[in-house]
């Protein structure tokens, strides 16, 4: 068993030039709708090209934002 655990969460973020507001992209792959977040460089890597398609299609610019502090949650959430 691993003991691997996510320290950085990428996302890619398109940019409302109008006022700057932020949104993480998404696509629909047929079962819904998927964020483009990832947590290794490798994945980041092969979601560019969806990224760069997305905005190009929708005419916004984009930048991928890591996320760096890390913070376990559970506990709030389920008893």
């Amino acid at each position: 068993m691993s003991d691997f655990k996510i320290q950085t969460v990428t996302a890619f973020v398109a940019i409302d030039e109008k006022d700057g507001d932020e949104g993480v992209i998404a696509f629909f792959d047929g079962a819904g709708w998927m964020p483009l977040i990832c947590a290794d460089e490798a994945r980041i890597q092969s979601m560019l090209p969806l990224a760069k398609d997305v905005c190009r299609r929708s005419r916004k610019k984009f930048r991928i934002v890591q996320f760096t502090t890390r913070e376990d949650v559970t506990e709030k959430y389920i008893p």
